[in-house]
């Protein structure tokens, strides 16, 4: 995940969820023994799935997404963000193809 779009995420987390970032990462490191960022490039379902354990409203857990992680994407890629927030929790795998090839190619492919 290219370095602009990392800082946007944490700029976002900071605003939004103070510590959050902190918490995905470690659970990350111990349960996939990967970088978040490694994760959400290349399959989100962990951090889902550690979202829908801190937060078991899965509004909540569509606001952290949207809010954490699809806009400061977006605000790279320009794509529709209430798609990209439902490929993340109902098809991770997909949204991870998705954005990937997005952020590699800088354009808007996702």
């Amino acid at each position: 995940m290219k370095l602009h779009v990392v800082t946007s995420i944490k700029s976002a987390a900071k605003r939004v969820a103070p510590g959050l970032l902190e918490a995905l990462e470690t659970y990350c490191r111990l349960r996939v023994g990967a970088s978040l960022y490694a994760i959400l490039s290349s399959n989100p379902k962990p951090v889902v799935d550690a979202l829908t354990r801190m937060y078991p409203d899965i509004e909540v857990v569509r606001f952290i997404v949207r809010e954490v992680f699809v806009k400061p994407i977006l605000s790279a890629i320009q794509v529709d963000c209430e798609d990209l927030v439902n490929l993340f929790i109902n098809r991770p795998e997909e949204f991870a193809k998705r954005i990937q090839k997005a952020v590699d190619n800088g354009v808007n492919s996702a």
